[in-house]
């Protein structure tokens, strides 16, 4: 009957990690000298490796004002950094690890790889600079088309002021024209007035004098008194005509009171209608926003900080260190593999 007692398979096993710990103490010579062998062809390659350096920098897109906004880019993140790549990557194959990104807008952040920190360093400067001037003319450009707007702007606004003016003008001297031929026409009408009745006045006293004459005497009064009109009629439609004129009169008076008035106005007007008022408006505030282009102090496109190099080869201990676990490893395995040769040849004979 067969044991199946488990402390033999434990002695089995115990006895297989004896013979294969035997077998690497009496294989160690080839062990330690495969392990050395991949050591030292790692650590020569380490040496031998050219390092390779990250440089990378962060530049701020620069913001101006404007009269009625603030803060606006010079150029936006996006058309900026579509503008590099075109310039600095498909242009030049040189560039093939450099990348653009942006941050929160208005930062960039360039990297490239290098072999050399020198090479790295030059071509952030080189696209530092390129951005520099590049929004320094965007900037020029910018300013400069604004200024010519607004220069334009003003001058067409004078211009609108003055014809408003010569219009007013013209019309002004045609009202005080008019006024004053109406004033004169009232001054020779007046003096005929007051002659008239002045000359109204003195008949009615004179008939108003013939009438007691004729009352002193019942004679003549009844003959005259027979006639039509009587002079009590007369009298009476004299005054009736002395009062229209008097009333005529004064009503000619006063228009003449009400147009000196108007033409002491018009004389006194200095010519700003509601149209010139607001034109006026609007060309001191154009003028006010042209200064304030012309004075204001924009912030330019600048690095921030300085460019950073850092060394992103894989460091010589770790290579050496990954060389010897690959010999130890490879060592161990090939002691292994020899041994199972031999045992396999000795179970064959």
């Amino acid at each position: 009957m067969q044991n199946n007692n488990p402390n033999d398979y434990l002695q089995q096993d115990e006895i297989t990690l004896k013979e294969m710990f035997m077998l690497l103490i009496n294989s160690k010579k080839l062990i330690i000298t495969i392990t050395l062998i991949i050591t030292t062809l790692g650590a020569i390659y380490s040496f031998q490796k050219v390092p390779k350096y990250e440089s990378s920098a962060l530049i701020e897109i620069g913001q101006y004002d404007t009269f009625e906004e603030e803060n606006i880019l010079l150029e936006s993140a996006p058309e900026l950094i579509q503008n590099l790549n075109i310039v600095f990557i498909h242009k030049s194959k040189d560039n093939e690890s450099l990348s653009i990104k942006t941050i929160e807008g208005k930062l960039i952040k360039i990297k490239i790889h290098k072999f050399s920190i020198e090479e790295g360093k030059k071509t952030l400067d080189q696209i530092a600079k390129y951005i520099e001037n590049r929004h320094s003319l965007l900037l020029s450009n910018s300013t400069q088309k604004a200024e010519n707007q607004l220069t334009y702007k003003i001058k067409s606004l004078n211009n609108q002021i003055e014809h408003s003016k010569s219009a007013l003008l013209t019309q002004n001297e045609d009202e005080k024209l008019r006024i004053s031929n109406q004033i004169e026409s009232l001054n020779s009408e007046l003096p005929s007035l007051d002659t008239t009745i002045e000359l109204l006045n003195e008949i009615i006293v004179a008939d108003q004098n013939n009438l007691l004459l004729l009352k002193s005497n019942a004679e003549l009064f009844i003959q005259r008194a027979a006639q039509s009109p009587t002079l009590d009629q007369i009298i009476f439609s004299y005054k009736g005509k002395l009062i229209d004129y008097e009333n005529e009169k004064i009503k000619l008076s006063s228009q003449k009171d009400t147009l000196e008035t108007q033409l002491m106005i018009l004389e006194s007007n200095d010519l700003v209608s509601d149209e010139v008022f607001k034109l006026s408006q609007e060309k001191d505030k154009l003028e006010l926003e042209l200064e304030f282009l012309t004075n204001q102090n924009p912030n330019s496109t600048q690095l921030i900080g300085e460019i950073v190099i850092r060394d992103i080869s894989t460091k010589k201990e770790l290579i050496i260190l990954l060389s010897f676990i690959f010999g130890l490893f490879l060592s161990i395995m090939l002691v292994f593999i020899n041994n199972f040769y031999k045992a396999f040849k000795e179970y064959q004979v």
